[in-house]
């Protein structure tokens, strides 16, 4: 087996999508924004109508969890999809706290994780 048999393997690092209902938020420069998809080097958010964004642009902020738990991320906008942003971290999200939102978004939907893998994001 390779990576050709599972595309979501070739990325650096592992990446968890979020249910709708169960986003993280991320208050950033005034702005509080829905966090779509958490990475150790990056986010995906949603940009808020009226707010603009451009590709290098600096962010940074502090993200909210389920849990009342936080951290404080810093990166710049590497790619802007529609709605979206793609954040490439500098500083952010541990390891600890990505496997910490895994398990609870398992628990708490166990066929979320198996379905997102196979839609395209």
């Amino acid at each position: 087996m390779n990576s050709e048999d599972h595309p979501e393997q070739r990325r650096e690092h592992f990446r968890l999508l979020y249910p709708a209902a169960e986003r993280p938020s991320m208050e950033a420069e005034g702005h509080r924004h829905e966090v779509v998809e958490i990475a150790e080097g990056g986010i995906r958010i949603v940009i808020n109508r009226g707010e603009s964004m451009k590709v290098g642009d600096s962010l940074g902020g502090e993200i909210h969890f389920h849990d009342d738990s936080r951290e404080s991320v810093a990166g710049e906008v590497l790619r802007l999809d529609g709605k979206l942003a793609v954040i490439k971290l500098a500083s952010g999200i541990s390891l600890h706290r990505l496997m910490v939102e895994q398990l609870y978004i398992q628990k708490k939907y166990p066929r979320f994780i198996a379905n997102s893998r196979k839609r395209p994001v």
